[in-house]
Order: C-alpha cells, then sequence, then structure tokens
C-alpha cells in the first residue's frame, strides 16, 4: 500500500500515457512511463513548482479544488481521489482515532444492533471503524462463526485469513478489492493510528 502523497502520486502518474490525458504526441524520447510532472501540472492547472512540492508532501494547505483537478488529470477512480484526500490530509495533520470505553475505534450504537437483529434474512455485521466486529446477526453468526473468531473479532483479518473464507462468499475478490479500498481510506484518514496499521 502506498504510504505518502508521493509514492501514490507517482504510482498513477506511471500509469496513464500522454495520449490517454488527452496531450499531443511527444516527440522526444522519455525517461519514464506515463505522465511527467510537469504533464500533470499543466492538466491540473497548477504550476510545475506547485506539483512537485504537492508530490514530495510540503503543501500542507493544498486545496480540494487542486486535489479534484490532479484526481481528474490523472483519471482517478472516486475510491482512489477519496484516498488522495485522505493522504493529503495526514500531511495537513492527522485525524486522531475515536477513543471509547471498550478501546475500539467506535462502540455500538444500541438502534444500530436492535436493526441488525431484525434482518433474518441475510447474514449482517456492524462493524467499528477498524473493521472490527462490534455485533452480529443469527445469521452472520452462523455463517461466519463469529463466536469461533480469535479476538478481536475482525471482518477484514477473517475475510483474507480463514482458510475456508474464499468458498464462505460466491463474489470473494470483488468483497477482497472492497476491503482493502476501505483499509487505505481508514490508514489514511490515521495514519498515526498502530492499532489500526
Amino acid at each position: 500500500m502506498e504510504t505518502t502523497i508521493g509514492e501514490f502520486l507517482r504510482l498513477r502518474r506511471g500509469r496513464i500515457s500522454p495520449e490517454q490525458a488527452g496531450l499531443p504526441p511527444s516527440h522526444t524520447r522519455r525517461r519514464v512511463p506515463g505522465l511527467r510532472r510537469e504533464e500533470v501540472a499543466l492538466l491540473a492547472g497548477v504550476s510545475p513548482d506547485y506539483y512537485v512540492r504537492l508530490e514530495q508532501g510540503r503543501t500542507p494547505h493544498v486545496s480540494d479544488q487542486v486535489l479534484t483537478a490532479v484526481a481528474q488529470a490523472l483519471s482517478l477512480s472516486d475510491t482512489e481521489t477519496e484516498h488522495l484526500r485522505n493522504l493529503a490530509r495526514s500531511v495537513r495533520g492527522a485525524t486522531p482515532a475515536r477513543k471509547t470505553s471498550n478501546g475500539s475505534g467506535g462502540s455500538p450504537d444500541e438502534p444500530l444492533v436492535r436493526l441488525l437483529h431484525t434482518m433474518t434474512g441475510t447474514p449482517a455485521l456492524l462493524l467499528d471503524d477498524r473493521l472490527n466486529i462490534v455485533a452480529a446477526n443469527t445469521t452472520a453468526e452462523a455463517v461466519f462463526d463469529v463466536a469461533g473468531m480469535p479476538e478481536p473479532r475482525n471482518a477484514a483479518r477473517h475475510l483474507f485469513l480463514h482458510p475456508e473464507a474464499p468458498s464462505r462468499y460466491a463474489n470473494w475478490d470483488a468483497i477482497a478489492a472492497e476491503t482493502v479500498a476501505q483499509l487505505r481510506l481508514l490508514t489514511g484518514r490515521r495514519p498515526d493510528d498502530t492499532r489500526l496499521a
């Protein structure tokens, strides 16, 4: 997983060609695959110097408008754009984890728990902001054997480490990709949360 805004932007620059970005073909030899920093700056409407500082993490006050323009220049997906914003926030100053009496990132909301238990036809889990399982309905208990999971009971850990997990999901690959995206978003918002990491 990319840990800095610079790593993330360099990898995304490398996967898009000038032609894909709508730039005229270059007649000079390219030393790097993908877009150059200057080309991203041109597409985003910022100075090359400003974009270089952004990649180096030296722009603690970068605006959402600039981040949106950079995301559009690099053809980022919605999830990647949110990840870029989270990485920029970590440069500005991380959002601290919420503290609760039980030490997790969140506590069960009683109305949500009651709603969860009314859902009988499908497995349903209530997760905190570290993907720990806070509550499960009866169907989820049966399908995932929540009670048999090691502590802390974590949905991501179960999905990737339990040997039977891939056979319990008809669309495991899609769920795995969504879980990775969710973990990236969470760690981007709170890079100093060692328990989450």
